[in-house]
Parts: structure tokens; C-alpha cells; sequence
């Protein structure tokens, strides 16, 4: 799900939706409890999976946007866990 080639590819998406994600829309308190947990047992792929899902069904936006939004989401609110993802990630490769 985040992987390097994953996240080179919606760079361009991630600029233009940082605005974007800034809008009225919230992420309602049960799904943020949930991620919070995945990522506290270390299951960000999966994370990112929910998360995902969630943008596309709930509000309603293509996958390409959504997976902008799930970088910006875990660059802004777990950047220690993502930065040790990706270079485990780098290690697997």
C-alpha cells in the first residue's frame, strides 16, 4: 500500500490535495480510534487499506486522490511510524 513506487507515483496528487484535505470533511472518531490502533500493533499497510476505503466510500473521491490523502494523513499525524515502514520497506527490497 505505501511503498516507494506507490507514493512517487501520486506525488503530483499530493500537492494539489493537501489544500483540499484541509476542507470541513473529518474523519469520524471510530475510524481515527482504529488507526490509531493498526498503528500502534504495527499494521500500517493495513492502515492505510481502511483508510483508503474510507475516503472512496464515505467521501465520496477517486482512488488516485484517496491515495494522495492516505500519505498526507499518515505524513501529518504518524511520520515516526511512517518513516520506519518505508525503510523497512527499502531493507525488504
Amino acid at each position: 500500500m505505501l511503498n516507494s513506487n506507490y507514493i512517487g507515483r501520486n506525488e503530483k496528487y499530493a500537492e494539489r490535495s493537501e489544500s483540499v484535505m484541509k476542507e470541513a470533511k473529518r474523519i469520524n472518531d471510530e475510524m481515527t480510534v482504529l488507526l490509531m490502533q493498526l498503528v500502534a500493533q504495527y499494521q500500517i499497510k493495513m492502515a492505510g487499506i481502511v483508510l483508503k476505503s474510507y475516503f472512496v466510500r464515505c467521501w465520496k473521491i477517486t482512488e488516485d486522490v484517496a491515495a494522495a490523502y492516505v500519505r498526507l494523513y499518515f505524513k501529518k499525524y504518524f511520520p515516526k511510524e511512517l518513516d520506519r515502514y518505508m525503510k523497512h520497506l527499502k531493507r525488504a527490497s
